[in-house]
């Protein structure tokens, strides 16, 4: 519902999506309000924010749905080496998380033209699946690295790691730092879908055959 009127007020009220005009007496009980010139773009201007935010909700999702995959996973790894999940683990799991969400968030600007097709909304689509093979190839890479070096380099001889090897045993180091590789490969993908993209411009198209 849009109006400008105070008889307009109610149906502004009470509507889903209620729009109006700054400086207007219908302005008071609209959940949206075009502050320039009255006019009916303010329509499209929130179709177009909304579609944004949709597609936000749905790349954050995407993100949480993935690296909850692989968290269960290094669970089960670690309970096969006789590890536990420690207190580390879920702390540099949770800071990893929120940059990609924060970036996505900021470069998610609405769309200049509104497309007559609705959002792509559905998890199965090819391009959700083509980023999980890719976050699987490339966590898988990163994930053998670690585990070889967590295996054949005795832990004396890792760089930056002068611990000893009863005391990093007893604090399940090794296994923080399997689970830690794991997840880098995971932010990397992450950042390479958004950064790399965007600067070449291709995450932009991207996003807009999303809302298409």
């Amino acid at each position: 519902m849009i109006g400008d009127g105070a008889n307009d007020c109610a149906a502004i009220k009470t509507a889903d999506v209620g729009m109006s005009f700054g400086g207007t007496d219908a302005g008071y009980s609209a959940a949206f309000l075009n502050q320039g010139s009255q006019s009916l773009e303010i329509i499209s201007d929130v179709i177009k924010i909304s579609r944004c935010v949709s597609q936000n909700v749905i790349d954050t999702i995407k993100l949480y749905l993935l690296s909850n995959v692989f968290k269960q996973t290094v669970i089960y790894v670690s309970i096969y080496q006789a590890s536990i999940y420690g207190d580390i683990q879920s702390v540099y799991s949770q800071f990893l998380n929120f940059f990609p969400c924060y970036l996505w968030i900021t470069f998610g600007a609405p769309l200049k033209k509104i497309s007559p097709l609705k959002i792509n909304d559905n998890f199965l689509s090819k391009e959700i699946l083509f980023s999980f093979y890719g976050l699987c190839i490339l966590s898988g890479i990163g994930s053998i690295i670690v585990y070889s070096l967590m295996i054949f380099v005795p832990s004396t001889q890792i760089p930056g790691l002068n611990l000893r090897s009863d005391l990093m045993d007893d604090q399940n180091f090794r296994y923080s730092l399997l689970y830690i590789g794991i997840f880098i490969g995971i932010v990397l993908y992450c950042y390479e879908e958004m950064l790399v993209k965007q600067f070449f411009g291709i995450y932009g198209r991207m996003k807009k055959q999303n809302l298409q």
